[in-house]
């Protein structure tokens, strides 16, 4: 990696915070994008910065000051259980401003660009056979749509500029930290909380999980890549469960685990199987390395101990 620094956008969330956190314990230099900070964010090795990404000129004045090496682009509307009523927001948010960082690097030499997008953009299969990066793009919520342009955004400047841009298919991230709405931190919190989750009880209800520090780990796999020679590549973990299976296994983990069941199906992650991560583990030699009755045991000790 170069001396100059890796800029990661979308610092102040849930992915970018550890992320910037990682980078840092490796010496890496750092810089934080994101529109606002938590007051506690406090990342030695990385300097944070607020600019707004659907402001291209503050986007590229950035880009200017600092002259990064390497871009993480994570920021964005982060889920489709946010801004779902506002469907000018999240484009101008995640494809306007995909198109402002694509852009600034364009023009600021930028070596490599890794940008996260979400298992999203596969929308509904109605089956659950097996997805490699290869499968069609069905999104059609505004949320999965978005991630589509973004990713159609990218490969065009891979395509024509000859950038090293590549997308990670990042399955549902949960961990410690998480504060968006997320079934695996609802399930955990009611062991201490007694507010009961709610989960589906139908069996083609299925999640696709992967831990914090395993995503990370796939980041930082990729941003360190000698070559990629592909532009997506899923990131998941093994675990292709029901929310039923789900929600048993962090009671049996966590005892006092309280949910109620509706019987309807629902597909948060969209209706398709489990997705293939060979790609990554041929060309950037990223694998999933935490069970997930360890994450789900980690969460559940610290949002005990009031840290989670």
């Amino acid at each position: 990696m170069s001396s100059r620094p890796v800029l990661v956008t979308g610092a102040n969330g849930f992915v970018g915070k550890a992320l910037c956190a990682a980078l840092a314990q490796r010496g890496v230099p750092t810089i934080a994008l994101d529109l606002c900070f938590d007051a506690d964010w406090a990342i030695p090795g990385a300097a944070r910065e607020i600019c707004d990404l659907s402001e291209a000129r503050a986007v590229a004045a950035a880009f200017g000051v600092h002259a990064p090496a390497a871009v993480v682009h994570g920021g964005g509307i982060s889920g489709p259980m946010l801004a779902r009523d506002q469907p000018h927001l999240i484009h101008a948010v995640n494809t306007g401003g995909t198109l402002n960082v694509l852009e600034a690097a364009r023009l600021h030499a930028v070596r490599r660009v890794v940008i996260l997008s979400s298992i999203a953009v596969y929308g509904d299969h109605g089956n659950e056979a097996p997805v490699a990066e290869d499968a069609p793009l069905l999104a059609l919520d505004p949320y999965g749509a978005s991630k589509v342009a973004a990713e159609r955004t990218a490969q065009s400047y891979r395509a024509s500029f000859g950038m090293e841009v590549v997308a990670l298919r990042i399955a549902s991230v949960y961990g410690p930290g998480r504060r968006a709405p997320c079934l695996v931190r609802a399930l955990v919190a009611s062991a201490t909380s007694g507010e009961a989750a709610c989960i589906s009880t139908h069996i083609a209800s299925k999640r696709q999980l992967l831990y914090i520090g395993d995503c990370v780990e796939a980041i930082c796999d990729a941003l360190h890549a000698p070559k990629l020679p592909q532009f997506a590549y899923n990131v998941a973990s093994e675990d292709h469960l029901s929310e039923a299976t789900l929600a048993s296994i962090v009671r049996r983990l966590l005892g006092q685990v309280r949910f109620t069941g509706m019987e309807a199906p629902r597909y948060f992650d969209g209706h398709i199987g489990p997705l293939q991560t060979i790609a990554a583990q041929r060309d950037f030699e990223w694998k999933p390395r935490t069970p997930l009755v360890d994450g789900i045991t980690r969460m559940g000790q610290l949002l005990h101990a009031g840290i989670g």
